[in-house]
């Protein structure tokens, strides 16, 4: 899943529609992948999480859709909502390191 993002981030000429799919986290496969992707393929530059896996063209405006929709508010919106829908644990457990990494302001 983590390479997909960043092929059709190079294939595709938007990616938004995937991306506001994603952030509604309608899964706990969708919470899971999102965890995965957050913590280990992105980091924090010049106040902004980013996608850091090789294989994105960060010259392409797929790229700043993602890093758009990372620090923008969509998918905080999408773990917030996803708290009120769960109480399941390990997703809890999940959201909540989320949460840290997507809601307080970086610097």
């Amino acid at each position: 899943m983590r390479q997909a993002w960043c092929a059709l981030g190079s294939a595709e000429e938007t990616i938004t529609p995937r991306l506001a799919q994603w952030a509604e986290l309608g899964r706990s496969a969708a919470v899971r992948q999102l965890h995965e992707f957050v913590t280990r393929d992105c980091r924090t530059r010049s106040g902004l999480l980013v996608p850091v896996n090789a294989y994105w063209d960060e010259t392409l405006p797929t790229y700043g859709e993602i890093v758009d929709w990372l620090n923008a508010g969509p998918v905080l919106r999408g773990v917030v909502a996803a708290f009120d829908r769960t109480e399941d644990a390990d997703l809890l457990e999940l959201l909540t390191d989320l949460h840290g990494f997507l809601g307080p302001p970086r610097g």
